[in-house]
C-alpha cells in the first residue's frame, strides 16, 4: 500500500547525490563499493546492507547478424561505434573496460567507443542504432527478449550489487 518513487541513474551519480544529502530511503547499487561509500559517509545504515545480485555483461546488437561471437571480435573495424557505460561512474562500464583490456582489444577499440551515462542509456545507444554493438547488462538483453553473447565472467571483476537503507524514516519507514 506504499507508493514508491524510483530514481534511476548510474550508481556513481546516485552515490554522489546521497552523500551530498539527497533524500532517498533506499540505495540499490550495481557496485557494492558505492554502498560502502554511502555507509562510510554516514548516509546509510550499515546493518541494512545486503547483496541482492551479481551482474553479468553481454555483447548486444539490434542486428543479431553482426553480433560479435566474443569480445576479441570487437577489434574488427566493421564495428565503427561500440557503446559502453562510462567506466568512471558506471560499474557495468568498468566491467566492459576490464573485459576489453583482458581480451587485449582496448587499444584497438578505444577511439570507437561511445559512452552512455548509465547501463540503460548504453543499451539505448545500441538499440537506437547509434552504436553497432553495446556491452550491456544481461538483464537488459533478457528483458528485451533479444539474443546476446555472454561475456565470460573471468574477463572482469565481479559485478557484486548491494543495497542499503539511507532514509531516516521521515518519509514513512
Amino acid at each position: 500500500g506504499t507508493d514508491v518513487t524510483f530514481s534511476f541513474g548510474s550508481s556513481g551519480q546516485l552515490r554522489e547525490q546521497i552523500v551530498n544529502g539527497a533524500p532517498f530511503d533506499l540505495f540499490a547499487s550495481a557496485n557494492v563499493a558505492y554502498v560502502d561509500d554511502v555507509v562510510a559517509a554516514g548516509r546509510g545504515r550499515a546493518g541494512t546492507k545486503a547483496d541482492y545480485a551479481y551482474g553479468r555483461i553481454v555483447l548486444w546488437s539490434r542486428d543479431g547478424s553482426i553480433r560479435p561471437a566474443e569480445v576479441g571480435d570487437l577489434a574488427d573495424e566493421r564495428y565503427e561505434r561500440i557503446a559502453i557505460a562510462n567506466p568512471d561512474h558506471a560499474p557495468y562500464g568498468l566491467a566492459a573496460r576490464q573485459a576489453l583490456e583482458s581480451a587485449g582489444v582496448w587499444d584497438a577499440v578505444a577511439d570507437r567507443l561511445v559512452y552512455g551515462e548509465s547501463i540503460s542509456d548504453t543499451f539505448q545507444l545500441a538499440r537506437s542504432g547509434n552504436a553497432d554493438v553495446g556491452i550491456v547488462a544481461l538483464s537488459l538483453a533478457i528483458a528485451d527478449g533479444s539474443g546476446h553473447t555472454l561475456v565470460p565472467a573471468e574477463l572482469h571483476e565481479p559485478l557484486r550489487q548491494a543495497l542499503v537503507v539511507t532514509g531516516d524514516g521521515a518519509r514513512g519507514d
